[in-house]
């Protein structure tokens, strides 16, 4: 990883070196301020592309955003509003329609989001042709008045064709950088948590859609200030905005700069701007195509090198230093195996559920793959409080179904099938997935902090809760690490300190050691046994039935009913 964060770090000093010289000439009076104005925007757009993106909502409508906040900041200034007030309602609106194409694109996957966005942003160029008397049509808004602030002694600093672009570029600088604090920080970390698996946030009570339209709503703000700092500075709002190249180019930029946040994502799109813009022109580039085509293309050049090819680049790295390029990933929270001292037992922190032990019944609940399918079996067990019930049978039998069935029905407020045992015992039930461990968008630390806060502590106590689960599990080494650069054992690790702090009362477990070595799954069946012994019920799906034996009381075994002529379930004796 190393190989690559430097090559990230070259990357952003060139990007920014070549902002800088091409920014300089019209910061010294002798480029055009349209220009430049144009690529300070585009940055901004970038980094707001960015902030959708993180949350898992690619937009092409970022630059119709703009466009939306810089019209409507235009219209009402031309119709007798103060100017700060237009802007302030330009950017408002804006944020208002990213919160509304949120929602219409609820049940959306990334690619039909990113369609609707597209569609959302040419249908906005399509309302300025069909409305010339009020928004100009093809000409655009004009003259909209500039952007002025009274200063003392009857002084005037003006923003606009005879003002100066360093009170734009600063005020548009200032929301790109508290946009990248806020994705760094706590709620950057929970949108980056529901961008990377929003099953696994919903789970955990991040409240996914939420999340996604804050997310929304500041990146539409974002937008929106470029948008109305643009207009008034240019003196006139532009169709241009909702053109499809328009659309793409912030989104490409916040993909090249994925890792790097809002502020990366701002550079690479300035830059593209400028390249566009200032560069190229200033070179003798005359087309086909244009310049600004070029620039665009270039950019989208750099997103299919770069996107695909960092994993193939670093392994190219690893050959020239001699190492084996299909090698598994060093778990870097553990020493190797033939170095590595007995395991001492962990001291196992706290994992006693808020409301005391509590137990769990299902009764007849049919195990259903999805809505409208035939049943695959017929699930009844009761699991005492504090107790460990093992849940076997073979593949396609629906053990993973079943759990996941049992957590949407204990979240949902319980069913007739599915309870609480005390039915009226407050309890909260956690699914520990298979697959992954933490949200692939966050660092370990990240993670533990986000699980934590979400098992209903606050502020310093929800940081001091994480601490003994690191020491416990051995993540120390790893805290600053993305989960989705985690070896499958330190994966494990992480996503078992995850779910036991949401603090479950009943802990579903879906093949908790598939995959593990012998020292990680000596580690995993440790933390079970705590558990149930601190109080915690679970249920464990698991194949490897003498390893369950040493945790579980009571099996409970699930048969196909297409396949088998006994009944669904039988229990049996660990």
């Amino acid at each position: 990883m190393t190989g690559v964060r430097g090559g990230r770090r070259w990357l952003l000093a060139v990007v920014a070196a070549a902002l800088l010289c091409a920014l300089a000439p019209a910061w010294l009076g002798e480029g055009e301020l349209g220009d430049v104005t144009v690529a300070v925007t585009r940055g901004a757009l970038a980094a707001a592309a960015a902030v959708a993106l993180a949350v898992g909502r690619p937009s092409l409508a970022v630059a119709g955003l703009g466009g939306v906040a810089g019209y409507a900041s235009g219209y009402a200034a031309l119709h007798g509003w103060a100017v700060p007030l237009a802007m302030l309602g330009g950017v408002g609106l804006a944020a208002l329609a990213a919160v509304v194409l949120g929602i219409v694109g609820t049940r959306l996957g990334a690619a039909g989001f990113a369609a609707l966005t597209l569609v959302a942003a040419l249908a906005g160029g399509a309302l300025v042709d069909a409305l010339p008397d009020s928004l100009g049509g093809a000409t655009g808004l004009q003259p909209v008045p500039a952007f002025s602030v009274p200063l003392p002694g009857g002084d005037t600093l003006s923003f606009g064709p005879a003002g100066s672009l360093h009170v734009a570029l600063l005020l548009v600088t200032a929301g790109v950088v508290v946009c990248g604090l806020v994705l760094a920080a706590l709620p950057g970390a929970r949108w980056r948590a529901i961008g990377g698996d929003p099953e696994r946030s919903r789970d955990a009570g991040l409240r996914p859609l939420r999340g996604t339209l804050a997310a929304l709503a500041v990146s539409g703000a974002l937008a929106g200030l470029g948008g109305v700092f643009a207009v008034h500075a240019t003196g006139i709002a532009t169709p241009s905005v909702f053109s499809a190249d328009a659309a793409v180019l912030p989104l490409l930029a916040a993909m090249v700069a994925a890792r790097g946040g809002p502020g990366a994502a701002a550079l690479v799109g300035a830059a593209t701007g400028a390249l566009g813009l200032r560069v190229l022109p200033a070179l003798g580039w005359t087309g086909p195509p244009g310049a600004e085509a070029l620039a665009t293309g270039v950019l989208a050049a750099v997103a299919l090198l770069v996107l695909p090819g960092l994993r193939g680049w670093r392994r190219a790295v690893l050959r020239r230093r001699g190492a084996q390029a299909d090698a598994p990933p060093v778990d870097a929270g553990r020493p190797a195996a033939a170095e590595a001292p007995a395991p001492a037992a962990p001291e196992w922190p706290p994992m006693q559920p808020p409301a005391g032990a509590v137990g769990l019944v299902v009764r007849g609940l049919a195990i259903v793959p999805e809505p409208g399918a035939a049943a695959l079996a017929e699930l009844d067990m009761a699991v005492a409080p504090g107790a460990v019930r093992g849940l076997v049978g073979p593949n396609g039998a629906g053990k993973s179904t079943a759990l996941r069935q049992i957590a949407a029905a204990l979240r949902g407020g319980s069913r007739d099938e599915v309870a609480f045992d005390p039915a009226h015992a407050p309890g909260r039930a956690v699914l520990l997935p298979q697959q992954g461990g933490g949200w692939p968008g966050c660092t370990v630390e990240e993670t533990l902090r986000l699980a934590a806060r979400a098992g209903g502590r606050h502020g310093r106590d929800a940081d001091l809760a994480a601490e003994p689960w690191c020491d416990a599990l051995d993540l120390d080494a790893v805290l600053a690490t993305p989960c989705e650069s985690l070896a499958h054992g330190t994966r494990r690790r992480v996503e078992i300190a995850r779910v036991m702090l949401l603090r479950p009362a009943v802990l579903l477990c879906d093949e908790p050691l598939a995959g593990l070595d012998g020292a990680d799954r000596e580690l995993v069946l440790a933390c079970l046994g705590a558990a149930a012994a601190q109080g915690v019920t679970l249920v464990v799906a698991e194949h490897d039935r003498a390893a369950l034996g040493r945790i579980a009381s009571e099996t409970t075994e699930l048969m196909r009913l297409d396949l088998a002529s006994q009944p669904a379930t039988g229990t049996a004796p660990a």
